[in-house]
């Protein structure tokens, strides 16, 4: 396995998701979990040069939930860390923030939900968004719809998380 290039980069894919009553398909909603997972991965290729396999490789993954993290960590190679995650959402502004005991993935990040997406950084490797089927990397939009708002609330940890499903 080796990184997969473009233009000689490397990218690293960074998922910030909050579940809303996630379950097993045969369970019943009520039965379902809210929690945070972040998830830090690079982009590979297998190094034979007659096979076109690429995928990710996982770097990190953290959840909020001890239960995620003890499961998750029994039936996948995720390999969970707990971390603390505050997302707030106020319509105009996305912001998330993780904490991790290790302090090693630790992040904060926003963005303006009422704006255009922000254009590419000085020294992209991209002249513009690039066209499906290239590198699975697209330029990120934080338009959001209001039908895939989730409201993600955990009174028992004395905070209230938002954040959007997009």
């Amino acid at each position: 396995m080796v990184l997969d290039t473009y233009e000689h980069s490397e990218f690293v894919a960074i998922a910030l998701v909050a579940t809303n009553h996630l379950r097993p398909s045969f369970f019943p909603r009520m039965l379902g979990l809210d929690f945070f997972l972040s998830g830090y991965r690079i982009f590979t290729r297998l190094a034979s040069s007659s096979s076109a396999l690429r995928g990710l490789y996982i770097l990190r993954s953290d959840t909020d939930r001890q239960l995620m993290y003890r499961t998750g960590n029994i039936f996948t190679r995720y390999r969970y860390s707990l971390c603390q995650a505050i997302c707030e959402n106020d319509g105009l502004e996305l912001r998330i923030a993780i904490k991790t005991v290790d302090g090693q993935a630790d992040l904060s990040v926003r963005g303006q939900l009422n704006s255009q997406p922000a254009p590419l950084p000085e020294g992209s490797p991209f002249a513009d968004c690039m066209p499906p089927g290239t590198l699975p990397v697209r330029c990120p939009s934080l338009r959001l719809r209001a039908a895939n708002t989730l409201n993600y609330r955990r009174a028992r940890r004395a905070r209230t998380l938002e954040a959007r499903a997009y």
